[in-house]
């Protein structure tokens, strides 16, 4: 027996966990290299993607990114073989129940076995190897961090799991592939369908991930077209799919881009995308060619291990592949290594061992196999079978035939999602048959009455409840058992059942259901699940999937809690101006009375603070751009208090309009930030209510001084108007208060590269991890073409067409909220009211609680309804309503000018039209402002939307009284009744809808020039698809 030898493994991923457990296991000294910072190799998601300039000459120095994950890659193997002798994930559950989970499952699985079996100390992490080279009796390990630099230390022996993964291998044989002028991708730098988006794609590639790959682009893309290295298959539209066929092989690439295949069709693509494997690559082996990857083979290897020359103190592990036990393999293999290392195994002689690999070499070529298939095992058993035999671990039957019905299943059906919702709903039967032998074992009058009822077509469909229970043993009602095992499909047996699958997670969902018998294990864990006809992927009866739903209702519930409090306090800004907006209009009043000021000095001081707000709005764009969301927003409060100090203690009308400026500035700047800030931080399918809470707190703020005025007025004239003005600096204190609590906004860390933080928050604001990620996701590749400040401005100065047709609905929405004069019906409502034959004080101050109360009721309607309605018909509803109120006004006050009637009339009319403003165009103007530009431009482009939205309501503000007495207050109304109509007309030309999508999804609804308006994207299916051959349609 050789003693402990000191081991160094590179890679941390499936294959080095593995060896370095076994080496630990047999006592030597182990030290694990891992380029990242984090254990998983393959496994590990990233959402950063490399450079893809030049796919087909791949620069050897770049910033290599090791992951290959998408961020909806599920396993292709089910959760039985996803595991190691004693370490499986078919026993475990992080959160992903399905039998062919998601990655994450898969990444958790190897950081317990990490942690479970101490292989985590042995790892050095940020650990780069450089170079290995032989030495006297061992190998020369040269590594680098980024702390350090280069350090070498010599080891007796290297275990090599890496290199598999990372080197992208593209079909660089296709004619005219090197002259093709368009976009070329890897599968290496897939994360999620999103740039695809209308895109004509050319999915080079015929295994699982092409199949997964195509069919969730296909979801957003134009077309796709899938093209297999096979020469024999016909052009055929795959099932479920209107935009996706199925090709031969290539023929040709044109510069033009043209790609003509050899089935005889042609069509003009937009991206060629590779999903053609990847190449072996060891850039750090220094060994003379004694060991070196040619055309994807790395050899000579013993047994796909050992090189024979440097045995057994160089290895392999991992190279493999093609076989349905992967995992499993991976640990017979690196089981083999740690006991030849150990001298209880020993190989051939170096001669013998060559003579292996040549006559598998020569095998290969006389059965037409290709030198780069040497290392797939072609899912063949002999090879695994050879290895448990070595090492006197062999592979459970029950796993191979799992695996034999798996490979069946996938050939007769290669729809990745077909297969894996196939092969589910086999294995569950096979494991009902089994539960039923059990029942009817031990629970023979039950299943009997059970099998009878199926005889006579009482359970039409399969509806037997699965349990592991023992009747006797069982300490909860019976009744309720038996019932649900031998009721049919009915009404009652689903409300039976939902009692049933409520009571049984009640009861025994925590604490398991005692099982008594010789074999029998007490506290096993209790499992039930119904199986009807119709089987999905899992069922929300089976005990472990209600509790994992259980706690995904409690994690959604505290996302949504969490999201809903950063939404509450990012919006205290947007009560100061609502605060100042409606008691300004009861102040005014009392102002007048004190400081003697003129009907001009009383509209400049009312219409300043929209004004000087357009300052506030256009530094926050490039000030919050520069420190962030939350803090410009904490800036804005101070700024406000301030201003609002000076304002209740100035003695003139000259220091009262400097308070007011700098009120106007904080105000402008604070409700600037605030939608940006919620619509980023606000998970997709919630953005459009969370966004609208700014405009619910402008409304409370108006109704909060139309009260303040009414409880003040009693007051001296000199007084009252000052408290009025003071209490609005409360908000501002929780302000200051609230941005120690909330989060920095995520899309604005990812744009100072700080996307650990941004993932952070997204874990917290969205209720499903895998969702998270997609956002992240988004996120990065949105903010890949941040340019720097100056460009942003350039680009808005200077727009595309999409940019452009961006601003004419952003802006256009701002102005026109505010040109049908909305501010004029809040700020001067007593004034109007007065006009129309109201003259007491007090009246005129209780009737403007009034308008605050029907504003502030109506927006509750609309986040209630925003996301579900969606925002365009709600922009109707509103436009029109307003139209017709504002007409009415318009008849009422030229008609019943001063009579009862009037004024009950215009009371009513006043309080519809802050309504139907409260339940559209007011809450979704910042919504929608905030959700259509992309993230390099929009908080600057917020801002332009802010300035405009500011101006037109400093216009209306400052010249509503002075037009009035121009050419009436009828006449005035008769104006904005037709600025109106044209709103209408505007939401309906050049607003799109965006209800239930992502901010990146909402950015491509403005890229086609034709379509950018409509409520859907519509996918062509046969648009530019067509044969070589002249006049022969490709689709009758």
């Amino acid at each position: 027996m050789t003693d402990s030898l000191n081991v160094a493994v590179i890679g941390a991923g499936t294959s080095g966990l593995l060896t370095a457990r076994e080496l630990i296991r047999e006592h030597h000294r182990v030290t694990v290299f891992e380029k990242s910072n984090k254990l998983g190799g393959t496994w590990l998601y990233e959402p950063r993607v490399e450079s893809d300039d030049d796919v087909l000459h791949l620069d050897p120095n770049r910033s290599v990114v090791h992951s290959s994950l998408y961020s909806s890659l599920r396993t292709n193997l089910p959760r039985p073989l996803m595991g190691f002798s004693d370490y499986s994930l078919d026993d475990k559950s992080y959160g992903d129940p399905r039998t062919f989970p998601g990655h994450e499952e898969v990444l958790k699985l190897l950081q317990d076995f990490a942690n479970e079996f101490r292989v985590t100390e042995v790892i050095r992490f940020n650990s780069e190897v450089v170079r290995v080279d032989s030495s006297d009796g061992g190998f020369v390990v040269e590594w680098k961090t980024m702390e350090v630099g280069s350090t070498e230390e010599v080891f007796d022996a290297v275990v090599v799991c890496n290199g598999h993964h990372t080197e992208p291998q593209v079909a660089d044989d296709v004619p005219g592939i090197e002259e093709w002028s368009r976009k070329q991708v890897h599968s290496h730098n897939y994360r999620i369908p999103e740039p695809y988006r209308d895109q004509v794609v050319v999915v080079i590639g015929n295994g699982p991930s092409a199949l997964d790959i195509s069919q969730e682009i296909a979801t957003v893309a134009k077309e796709v077209h899938l093209s297999s290295r096979s020469t024999n298959v016909k052009v055929t539209m795959l099932d479920g799919y209107k935009n996706m066929w199925q090709h031969s092989k290539i023929n040709r690439v044109y510069d033009d881009g043209r790609v003509v295949f050899q089935d005889g069709y042609s069509i003009e693509a937009n991206v060629i995308l590779h999903c053609t494997g990847y190449k072996f690559h060891f850039p750090f082996l220094k060994m003379n060619n004694i060991v070196r990857a040619d055309d994807n083979r790395v050899g000579p290897l013993y047994k796909h291990v050992f090189p024979p020359l440097l045995a057994p103190r160089l290895a392999f592990v991992g190279l493999t592949y093609n076989q349905g036990v992967l995992f499993r393999m991976f640990e017979l293999q690196s089981k083999w290594v740690a006991l030849v290392l150990s001298g209880k195994l020993l190989l051939p002689s170096e001669d013998e061992m060559l003579a292996d690999v040549y006559k598998h070499y020569q095998e290969m070529e006389e059965n037409g196999i290709p030198k780069w298939h040497t290392h797939s095992l072609a899912f063949k058993s002999e090879y695994v079978d050879w290895l448990a035999a070595q090492v006197g671990l062999e592979i459970e039957d029950r796993l191979k035939e799992i695996f034999g019905k798996l490979f069946a299943y996938y050939v007769s059906h290669p729809n990745p999602n077909g297969f894996r919702d196939l092969f589910q709903m086999l294995l569950m039967e096979k494991e009902l048959e089994l539960e039923k032998e059990s029942v009817r074992k031990r629970n023979p009058i039950p299943y009997a009455v059970w099998l009878a009822g199926n005889g006579i077509g009482i359970n039409s469909k399969v509806c037997l409840v699965r349990w592991k229970w023992n009747w006797n043993a069982c300490k909860i009602p019976k009744l309720p058992f038996f019932f649900a095992t031998v009721c049919n499909q009915t009404q009652i047996r689903s409300k039976w059942e939902d009692h049933l699958n409520e009571f049984l997670f009640r009861t025994v969902g925590n604490m398991g259901v005692q099982e008594t018998g010789d074999d029998e294990t007490k506290g096993a864990k209790n499992k039930f699940r119904r199986l009807d006809s119709e089987l999905t992927d899992y069922g929300d009866d089976d005990l472990e999937v209600v509790q994992y739903n259980h706690t995904q209702q409690e994690k959604s519930k505290k996302a949504r809690k969490y999201v809903f409090a950063c939404a509450v306090f990012a919006s205290l800004n947007n009560v100061l101006l609502g605060y100042d907006v409606g008691v300004m209009s009861g102040a005014i009043i009392f102002i007048q009375e004190d400081l003697k000021i003129t009907e001009l000095q009383e509209e400049i001081l009312i219409g300043s603070l929209s004004v000087i707000s357009i300052l506030g709005s256009l530094a926050g764009g490039r000030i919050s751009d520069a420190v962030g969301r939350k803090w410009s927003m904490g800036l804005a409060a101070i700024i406000f208090q301030i201003g609002a100090a000076i304002m209740t203690f100035a003695p003139t009308f000259q220091f009262l309009m400097v308070g007011r400026l700098l009120a106007g500035v904080g105000i402008g700047f604070g409700v600037m930030i605030a939608p940006v800030y919620i619509a980023e931080i606000s998970p997709t399918i919630s953005r459009g209510s969370f966004t609208s809470f700014p405009e619910i707190f402008i409304n409370l703020g108006i109704l909060l001084g139309y009260v303040s005025n009414y409880v003040f007025s009693g007051l001296s004239s000199h007084i009252n108007w000052r408290i009025m003005l003071a209490v609005g600096i409360l908000p501002s204190i929780f302000i200051a208060f609230a941005i120690f609590i909330i989060p920095e906004s995520p899309r604005w860390l990812v744009m100072q590269n700080r996307v650990d933080e941004a993932r952070s928050v997204l874990l917290k604001t969205n209720e499903i991890d895998s969702e998270a990620e997609e956002r992240l996701s988004e996120i990065l590749v949105s903010a890949g073409a941040n340019t720097g400040d100056t460009a942003v401005w350039q680009e808005l100065l200077t727009p595309t067409p999409p940019v452009r047709r961006m601003l004419l609905t952003g802006i256009g929405i701002q102005c026109f909220q505010q040109i049908t004069g909305i501010d004029a019906t809040v700020y001067y409502s007593p004034a109007i009211l007065k006009t129309a034959g109201l003259q007491d004080k007090s009246n005129l101050l209780a009737a403007t609680v009034a308008v605050g109360i029907s504003k502030t009721a109506f927006i509750m309607v609309a986040i209630l309804v925003i996301d579900k309605v969606g925002r365009k018909p709600l922009l109707f509803v509103s436009t029109i309503g307003m139209t017709f109120c504002l007409c009415g006004l318009a008849i009422c006050l030229a008609l019943f000018n001063k009579t009862a009637i009037g004024v009950g009339f215009v009371i009513l009319l006043v309080c519809g039209n802050v309504a139907f403003f409260s339940i559209g165009i007011g809450p979704i103007c910042g919504v929608l402002t905030s959700e259509i530009f992309p993230l390099r431009l929009r908080a600057q482009a917020f801002s332009l939307g802010a300035v405009g939205n500011r101006v037109c309501s400093g216009i209306v503000a400052m010249s509503f009284l002075s037009v009035s007495h121009a050419i009436s207050m009828a006449g005035t109304f008769t104006i904005f009744t037709m600025i109106s109509g044209l709103s209408v007309i505007f939401v309906y030309m050049f607003v799109p809808e965006t209800k239930g999508k992502s901010l990146e999804q909402i950015e491509s609804l403005f890229g086609n020039e034709h379509n950018w308006v409509e409520d859907e994207i519509e996918l062509s299916d046969t648009q530019r698809l067509v044969p070589n051959q002249e006049k022969l349609a490709f689709i009758q």
